[in-house]
């Protein structure tokens, strides 16, 4: 008895693998799983298995010229032509998607309406709002940059901004917000990522990642973690070039990877995949990680078991462009595996290549239905496919309301950051003091100065960021018949080939500033600016606003007058005696 089990289980492997081999050679459905014990297979379900979701439906409808449409988001300007041009375009191709760039809140919205009019399937409307609308529109509320979000540490603000970024895309018409940047930056000479990143320490990367992941898309807007599989450690922008990784596996595995896997274990709505070249994964010459089966195919999906929508980066940047042509790169970010392409540097050619591609059999046809069926079901998920005329009134309110002014003070206060606090200067005492201020590179109207002033008694100086040595000398002579010296710096960049925008005018200024005694330097720009500064040691305190904006400014203020609590955190390293992480907590007065 035993035997003939053993027999017919054997015969039963045997006919199992010919069935298996068959259902290869013949494209067959896949395999979920096999149990050799119960002598079962089963088959798994179907991409493409249709039901009568609205998804299911359309996709039953549409031509192949319509699918190849749905993978393509192509960029709107509303400046620069008639907005009849965009929506006799939209109409031809019925693109799946528009992204939207510099302008005005409601000539965006009366434009989304007309786009979405002409659409037999509504548009998903896609925006690059990484510190909110701002970031491309005007009479927009503007918040803090990720690297200043990177001092933080109490990140449910993090949550709190993102949710309120929800809240005003949904007033504009906008389902995907291509944020947040998750690439950790660790090159200070990085021209492109910079500001932009929350800082150097993958966990603190992974950590505030997350929670503006959650704050979008538990607010009804899906997310994009960008820029896979890892921007931050290189010294070429892409918009320009194609940037070169050099790490390891196993340093791409402990750093840049560390935030991505991370948020994907927890769930995200979509991940964008970057034009780098990464010899460590593929060392095709010139071939971008966007265009490389490499980096979507096997990383992203098979290792991180990424199932989610998968966007190009900007196909128009020149880290694409410069080496192949429209139509080609399209092509091969399909067979990559990318499910929606992003800026088409010409959408029409693109479109019809991709067309041909699938008619010559250079794209399974199987490939263009699962994207399509997949940016359809993803677009019910979402509720674009019920999208609705937005109106314009009260617009404005919403992206400037006292809730959200209300957030961005206190996201503003618990960013500020003191890296120096000799003696305890900060907070400054007036009544013990006689106190000057000086700033460098902005007017006497400045938000800083008139907040100092409010408090005591201070003696207010400004001078350019190219005075000359003479001046300065009279200024710096001024400010010796006082105890105490605060100096603000203004005017700088996120630019290190400029020095961050620091002068050499301002650098000697600040070099001769340092031999005072009891100066407090305060920032208000890149941390990473202070590396150009010689002497830093010399200043009794330093003080890292992040930003000039008015509100950047009246927080600062209030740091130096102990009117807020502060407790910022460097997110990034300036120097070996000003590392991340390092931050005194000063208590209010």
């Amino acid at each position: 008895m035993k035997e003939k089990k053993r027999i017919m289980r054997v015969l039963w492997i045997g006919m199992l693998g010919a069935t298996l081999a068959a259902m290869s050679i013949f494209g067959l459905p896949k395999i979920d799983k096999v149990d050799i014990k119960n002598k079962e297979i089963v088959i798994a379900k179907s991409d493409l298995e249709l039901g009568e979701t609205w998804a299911d439906s359309v996709f039953k409808t549409m031509s192949l010229e319509e699918k190849v449409a749905q993978l393509m988001v192509v960029r709107v300007r509303y400046n620069d032509v008639s907005n009849q041009e965009y929506i006799n375009f939209i109409k031809k191709y019925q693109f799946g998607g528009v992204c939207f760039f510099k302008g005005s809140p409601v000539k965006q919205i009366l434009l989304t309406n007309e786009i979405q009019n002409v659409s037999k399937i509504p548009l998903m409307v896609t925006f690059d709002g990484e510190f909110g609308p701002a970031m491309r529109l005007d009479s927009a509320l503007r918040f803090p940059s990720q690297m200043a979000l990177g001092a933080i540490q109490n990140d449910e603000l993090i949550y709190e901004m993102a949710a309120e970024f929800a809240h005003q895309f949904k007033a504009m018409g906008v389902h995907v917000n291509f944020a947040p940047v998750v690439d950790v930056n660790n090159n200070p000479k990085n021209p492109v990522i910079n500001s932009r990143s929350f800082g150097e320490n993958p966990q603190l990367v992974a950590q505030k990642g997350l929670q503006y992941v959650r704050g979008l898309e538990e607010n009804g807007i899906m997310s994009s973690l960008k820029h896979f599989p890892g921007h931050g450690d290189t010294e070429t922008d892409s918009h320009h070039a194609l940037p070169v990784i050099k790490h390891s596996l196993e340093r791409l595995a402990q750093v840049e990877f560390y935030p991505f896997k991370y948020i994907i274990d927890k769930g995200v709505g979509s991940v964008m995949v970057g034009h780098l070249f990464v010899p460590a994964i593929d060392t095709t010459p010139n071939l971008a990680s966007s265009l490389s089966p490499a980096f979507t195919q096997e990383l992203l999906r098979k290792y991180f078991k990424y199932d989610g929508l998968v966007f190009t980066d900007g196909m128009e940047m020149k880290a694409m462009t410069n080496n192949r042509k429209p139509g080609e790169i399209e092509i091969k970010a399909i067979l990559s595996d990318i499910d929606l392409l992003l800026l088409p540097p010409d959408p029409a050619v693109g479109h019809k290549k991709l067309v041909e591609a699938v008619n010559d059999g250079t794209i399974p046809v199987e490939t263009i239905d699962r994207k399509c069926l997949k940016v359809l079901r993803e677009k019910e998920k979402w509720g674009i496919h019920k999208s609705e005329q937005v109106s314009t009134d009260k617009i404005y309110n919403v992206l400037n309301s006292p809730k959200a002014k209300d957030l961005h003070e206190r996201i503003s206060n618990a960013t500020m950051t003191i890296i120096k606090n000799d003696n305890d200067i900060l907070p400054i005492d007036f009544t013990q003091n006689k106190v000057a201020s000086l700033v460098i590179g902005s007017g006497a109207n400045n938000t800083f100065q008139k907040q100092l002033s409010l408090s005591g008694k201070i003696s207010s100086y400004q001078l350019n960021k190219t005075t000359n040595a003479q001046s300065g000398a009279a200024t710096i002579n001024k400010l010796k018949g006082h105890d105490l010296v605060v100096v603000g710096v203004f005017g700088l960049s996120d630019n290190p080939r400029n020095k961050y925008g620091l002068s050499a005018q301002t650098l000697n200024l600040l070099g001769a500033l340092s031999k005072l005694e009891n100066v407090v330097l305060v920032v208000f720009g890149n941390p990473y600016s202070l590396a150009n500064i010689q002497n830093l040691n010399n200043f009794n305190s330093i003080l890292v606003a992040y930003h000039s904006t008015a509100v950047a400014q009246t927080s600062a203020a209030k740091a130096v007058l102990g009117l807020i609590d502060v407790d910022g955190k460097l997110p990034v390293s300036v120097n070996k005696d000003f590392p991340s992480g390092l931050g005194f907590d000063v208590k209010k007065k």
